[in-house]
């Protein structure tokens, strides 16, 4: 754990010097392209994303509903003393 904050120490204090001896406008020029690269790259790595969903989609298999074997009824159903055929509990 010490050691990965010592080489975070070390990497830091190396880019500040580098950034040190830059003007301000190659700072701004170098942040810009940096910017620029890494937006281009995301835009292109979600765009070719949905580009590869795109190509492998296979249509699901559609399925015909089956009727269900639900229980019968021993009288109509619109008479509200219907009895069915459950077992009794």
């Amino acid at each position: 754990m010490e050691n990965s904050k010592i080489e975070e120490k070390k990497a830091n204090n190396r880019l500040r010097k580098f950034c040190d001896g830059l003007s301000p406008e190659r700072r701004n020029i170098i942040v810009l392209c940096s910017l620029v690269v890494f937006a281009a790259l995301a835009i292109y790595m979600m765009f070719d994303a949905f580009d590869f969903e795109y190509r492998h989609r296979k249509m699901p298999d559609i399925d015909h509903i089956r009727q269900l074997d639900l229980p019968t009824s021993k009288t109509d159903s619109i008479n509200p003393l219907k009895i069915n055929d459950y077992d009794d509990r």
